[in-house]
């Protein structure tokens, strides 16, 4: 997806606070250097009743995954996290870690095919700890 439409995607999202599925695959957030993909992943503050969000395959790092971060920390209704395959690296876990922490209600967390290593691995294992709604995790090729 070209750096004009993500911006204009996350235009026509801006106001729409109802959206509980957000599925994302296949388009790089920061393939043009621009900053539709940060456009984008701001767009996703307002939806507090997103339940299942993936954003797979996307480029999906640095400051995009804190900004990620701040846009659905606080989104309680979140229920399925997948984030495969975004070359997410040890500091990216810390984002994820924070973006799960308080999810009680989290079933699904898809981390696959990233760059977490040992010690990502290790700050997503302890956000999961009391996590006893979930039952899948996919957490392989790390």
């Amino acid at each position: 997806m070209s750096d004009k439409s993500l911006i204009m995607l996350s235009e026509g999202l801006k106001n729409n606070t109802k959206l509980t599925d957000l599925f994302f695959t296949h388009n790089d957030l920061v393939s043009e250097g621009g900053d539709g993909g940060l456009h984008f992943i701001k767009s996703l503050a307002n939806k507090r009743e997103l339940k299942s969000l993936a954003i797979n395959s996307c480029n999906l790092n640095g400051n995009l995954l804190e900004e990620l971060q701040k846009s659905i920390e606080s989104h309680q209704n979140l229920r399925e996290l997948y984030l495969f395959a975004n070359k997410i690296d040890q500091e990216g876990a810390r984002c994820i870690s924070k973006i799960i922490k308080n999810k009680d209600r989290l079933t699904c967390l898809g981390l696959s095919n990233n760059k977490l290593m040992k010690n990502g691995a290790v700050e997503i294992a302890y956000a999961l700890q009391g996590k006893r709604e979930l039952v899948k995790l996919s957490i392989e090729n790390n």
